[in-house]
């Protein structure tokens, strides 16, 4: 019917090897190119195990075998044309999945971990860009973000490609109010986070072909780098970079500053644990052996929540400054403990020397560990920790409300903003304690030493 008079034309003779009495499974119609469709010829039921795939244009009059290159003792159920790449073709058979990305001239195996099962339908989702798959036997599998597979063909060759980065959405996640058991069924989620898809060359990896550079797990050869619109790096993190397609995540966060608990600095896989990155536009960087590419990608809050700009802004500006506080106690806490530790073996270095003031240094460490002992009962709940049974000290109270303002993609309530100054005020009386304690008590402790060692701080005095 290329004419479009409504007349239908036999093209059996222009299609070669096209089996008698052939039982056509699927026809799919180009995405890219008028008059061209893809024809998928399941013959199983005349005892023909072998393959048929074709490819036919200008409406049926000029028809190719594809099928020379797909495994010869299985046999095709459907051949789907990519809807972004016209080079790329997906051929479900009853065994697996195959994969060409030179328009059928050679294909591959594409099963990856799915298991030898008959795929009856090739679907590539137009928003998600996801490839789906419906099995016989073993339900429907999705191929997470096929990016990669779109751009393969020009990305080799390079030392080094990045492929696009699809749009990100920080969810909102909560979990259901009840166990129900095997009652419901789900499946699993793609990752969370930016998806760095990216590929590399052989000659392109330091240390050789395909091996992971050294450094262990976490560690690797290629950096990736995210940069925010006004182009201040967020977070960088290392990947291990083997051969071939590469997939990194960012976890959709900043970088968290050294000496932030439960978190570290950059270098972590994936970028560590601090503060959501705002709503916007961001640049992933994949850097390895003197080599660059960048690509730009949208990262966007939960639609259904429906927060603006500024209630996010709000947000992270408030977790911000909770995140310097807890930077600054944390420093205040190992700043106590060492100078504790050093104060108590003040004792044990003069035990057996002659000192003519041996008992005023002896009072003034009992003076000193009783007001460090003070102050850190303050900062931290002692030992051992009894969670609520003990009442919370700054830095808990702190965690606790990182935990309130990041809870959820919500603005500040008015408690927490309270909550927070109280905690800013307090921080900084402690902060006032303890620069007392070494401008005074250590002071006049080291005083009395005279040509002993001194008891030594690193101590910033609060400032960062």
């Amino acid at each position: 019917g290329g004419t479009g008079s409504g007349d239908w034309d036999l093209v059996n003779d222009n299609i070669p090897g096209f089996p008698a009495e052939s039982w056509v499974a699927k026809i799919d119609a180009s995405h890219h190119v008028d008059g061209r469709a893809y024809i998928a010829v399941d013959q199983h039921r005349m005892d023909d195990f072998t393959p048929h795939a074709y490819r036919c244009d200008n409406y049926g009059a000029s028809c190719v075998d594809l099928s020379a290159g797909l495994p010869q003792d299985d046999y095709v159920k459907v051949i789907r044309e990519d809807p972004k790449n016209p080079d790329v073709l997906y051929v479900g058979m009853e065994q697996g999945l195959q994969l060409s990305i030179d328009g059928g001239d050679t294909w591959h195996d594409l099963r990856l971990n799915l298991p030898r099962v008959s795929v009856r339908d090739i679907k590539i989702h137009p928003r998600e860009n996801d490839l789906i798959i419906g099995t016989h036997g073993r339900g429907a599998w999705i191929l997470d973000d096929i990016a990669p597979i779109q751009g393969l063909g020009d990305a080799m060759g390079s030392a080094l490609a990045v492929f696009d980065v699809r749009r990100t959405t920080r969810w909102e996640r909560w979990s259901k109010d009840s166990n129900l058991g095997m009652s419901t069924w789900q499946g699993q989620n793609p990752p969370t986070g930016a998806v760095i898809n990216y590929y590399l060359e052989d000659d392109a990896i330091p240390g050789g072909a395909g091996r992971a550079p050294a450094g262990g797990g976490g560690g690797g050869g290629v950096t990736i780098t995210i940069t925010d619109a006004d182009g201040e790096v967020v977070n960088e993190f290392r990947d291990r970079g083997r051969a071939g397609v590469n997939r990194a995540l960012w976890n959709m966060s900043w970088a968290n500053p050294p000496g932030t608990p439960a978190g570290g600095g950059r270098g972590r896989r994936g970028g560590g644990g601090g503060l959501p990155a705002l709503p916007g536009t961001y640049t992933a960087t994949v850097s390895v052996a003197g080599n660059q590419r960048s690509t730009t990608f949208d990262l966007r809050g939960d639609p259904d929540v429906g927060l603006t700009m500024a209630d996010y802004q709000a947000q992270f500006d408030a977790a911000l400054k909770v995140r310097d506080l807890t930077v600054n106690v944390g420093e205040l806490i190992r700043t106590v403990d060492d100078l504790n530790s050093q104060v108590e073996a003040v004792e044990g270095q003069i035990r057996d020397a002659d000192i003519q003031n041996l008992e005023a240094i002896v009072e003034q460490t009992g003076t000193a560990s009783a007001q460090l002992m003070d102050l850190q009962d303050k900062l931290r709940r002692p030992f051992p920790a009894m969670g609520y049974r003990i009442y919370p000290r700054l830095s808990e109270e702190l965690r606790s409300l990182s935990g309130n303002l990041l809870g959820a993609q919500a603005r500040p309530t008015q408690g927490n903003l309270m909550a927070l100054e109280e905690l800013d005020a307090e921080t900084q009386v402690r902060i006032g304690e303890l620069n007392e304690i070494i401008a005074t008590t250590i002071q006049e402790l080291n005083d009395l030493l005279e040509n002993y060692p001194k008891v030594m701080t690193r101590w910033s005095g609060g400032q960062q």
